[in-house]
């Protein structure tokens, strides 16, 4: 009777561990990606994204990895900063829904920007670590 308690307690317990672990990995898998964009880290932003990933911006654009990266390098668009307000991860198996709202500072082709964002991503999780599979960002009003 008492094994009957005590294993499925276990459990409860080993999955809510693995449920934190895994949210801290995905948290951390966005500061990464978003310091990366800050920094022009190519090879960074490489390993955080599927190679087919849609990134979409506020303004309709959407890029994959290549034009994302391309666009950062040739300095086409340019991050400042890129302040979290908020994050919420929701975990179901492999895959990560993350919702974040920031505050983004940069330079695009029409000029300087400040734009508070809602922030909707989508995250796997690979052998080598969490990888986005999508982005998409809307402006607050």
């Amino acid at each position: 009777m008492r094994n009957s308690i005590i294993i499925p307690i276990f459990c409860l317990a080993f999955l809510s561990t693995a449920h934190a672990q895994d949210t801290t990995a995905v948290v951390t898998s966005v500061a990464r990606m978003e310091k990366a964009i800050i920094e022009k880290d190519t090879m960074a932003l490489k390993a955080l994204m599927l190679e087919d990933v849609a990134f979409g911006h506020s303004n309709g654009l959407v890029q994959s990895r290549r034009d994302l990266i391309d666009a950062l390098s040739g300095g086409d668009l340019t991050y400042n900063s890129i302040q979290q307000k908020s994050i919420l991860v929701d975990l179901r198996g492999k895959t990560a829904v993350v919702k974040e709202f920031q505050t983004s500072t940069g330079k695009g082709k029409g000029g300087e920007f400040k734009m508070d964002l809602f922030v909707l991503q989508l995250w796997t999780r690979e052998k080598n670590g969490w990888k986005l599979v999508m982005r998409q960002s809307s402006r607050q009003l």
